[in-house]
């Protein structure tokens, strides 16, 4: 079940069974192993790096996107209330069957002193935490 969100009316993921959305992971993992050079990788880089492959493959696959846009974020501050400010969204970007996400990126670089699972979960609440604002 989704998680709700008072502030933005959003419903953050999971989008599991999305067919359109699953093409599009998949659009973006070949991307990323096809445009490997010698001695370099797309994953090396950066969030924006990341974040440009993805919105390549949202557009071979017929979509649109939009990375780095502008948008009002909502938050609390210490005493409880809620404001608004500017700020940036990571990845907005439509499907052909007009749908529309708006996509928080999140780098993670692995540690082998740490559990990759709880590493990817930290991750993971810290994107959607970021979305849902």
């Amino acid at each position: 079940m989704p998680i709700y969100t008072k502030f933005t009316d959003i419903f953050p993921g999971p989008f599991k069974k999305d067919k359109d959305l699953k093409q599009i992971l998949r659009k973006w993992q070949w991307l990323m192993k096809e445009l490997v050079a010698d001695d370099d990788v797309p994953w090396w880089y950066n969030e924006r790096t990341s974040v440009g492959f993805f919105a390549a493959a949202v557009w071979t696959k017929g979509g649109q996107a939009i990375e780095e846009y502008t948008t009002t974020k909502k938050f609390r501050t210490n005493r409880g209330n809620t404001n608004s400010k500017h700020g940036r969204g990571d990845l907005l970007f439509y499907l052909k069957r007009n749908k529309t996400f708006a996509a928080e990126a999140k780098q993670m670089w692995r540690s082998l002193n740490e559990s990759p699972e709880k590493k990817v979960i930290s991750v993971l609440k810290r994107a959607r935490m970021d979305a849902v604002r």
